[in-house]
C-alpha cells in the first residue's frame, strides 16, 4: 500500500526532456524485508574539511532497494501504455539505477535474487501490476520489448542526461545498463 504526492513549485528554467514537471513524493506502508543500514549525511563544507558527518539516518539496504528497481522496471515496462496521460518515460530511471547498483548487487547475489523474487511476488498481488508471467519470464518480455523500441533508448538517454552529474566518458549508457539488466535477469531461477 503506498501514497503518492505531486509537488509542483515555481520553475526558474526550463525543465529537460526526461524529468517530471513536479515532484513525486511516494510513501510506501510495507516493512523493509532487509535490515536497515545507518547512513551518514555530511555536508559538502564538511567532506572539503575533512570533518564528520553531522547527521545521519536508516534507510533501506541498498540490495533491497535495487531488487526494487528491478521488479518495478519490469512491470513498468510491461504495463506500459505511451498513450495514457499518466505515462512515465522516467521510469528508466529504474534501468541506470539498477547498472550503478551492480557492485552491490554483485557483492550479494544470493540475496539479491531472493529479495527480487520476494518484490515481484508482492508487486504481482497487485491487479495494476500484473504481468502473468513468472519473474524471468516477464524479464525476458521486458528486455525484449526495451531493445524492439528504439524510443527507449531515446528516454533513457534524455533521462541520464537531464539527471546525470557524471563526467560524460563516465555516464552509463543505454547499451551498458541493458547489458547489466540481461546480466541479472541470467541469474533469476527460470
Amino acid at each position: 500500500m503506498g501514497l503518492k504526492v505531486q509537488l509542483t513549485y515555481p520553475r526558474f528554467f526550463d525543465i529537460p526532456d526526461g524529468m517530471r514537471p513536479d515532484l513525486q513524493v511516494e510513501f510506501s506502508f510495507t516493512q523493509p524485508r532487509l535490515d536497515a543500514e545507518h547512513k551518514d549525511i555530511a555536508s559538502f563544507v564538511a567532506e572539503y574539511k575533512n570533518e564528520p558527518a553531522e547527521a545521519g539516518f536508516l534507510c533501506l539496504s541498498p540490495v533491497e532497494i535495487a531488487s526494487d528497481k528491478f521488479s518495478s522496471l519490469i512491470w513498468r515496462v510491461l504495463k506500459r501504455d505511451r498513450e495514457d496521460e499518466k505515462d512515465d518515460p522516467a521510469i528508466l530511471r529504474h534501468l541506470h539505477d539498477l547498472c550503478a547498483l551492480r557492485e552491490i548487487i554483485e557483492r550479494d547475489e544470493k540475496l539479491f535474487i531472493e529479495t527480487a523474487l520476494g518484490s515481484f511476488a508482492i508487486d504481482q498481488e497487485r491487479q495494476n501490476r500484473q504481468v502473468g508471467m513468472s519473474l524471468s519470464e516477464a524479464a525476458a518480455a521486458a528486455l525484449a520489448a526495451m531493445g524492439a523500441d528504439e524510443l527507449y533508448r531515446k528516454e533513457y538517454e534524455q533521462f541520464v542526461d537531464a539527471m546525470s552529474y557524471a563526467d560524460d566518458d563516465e555516464k552509463i549508457g543505454f547499451d551498458v545498463a541493458i547489458a547489466q539488466f540481461q546480466a541479472l535477469m541470467g541469474k533469476i531461477p527460470v
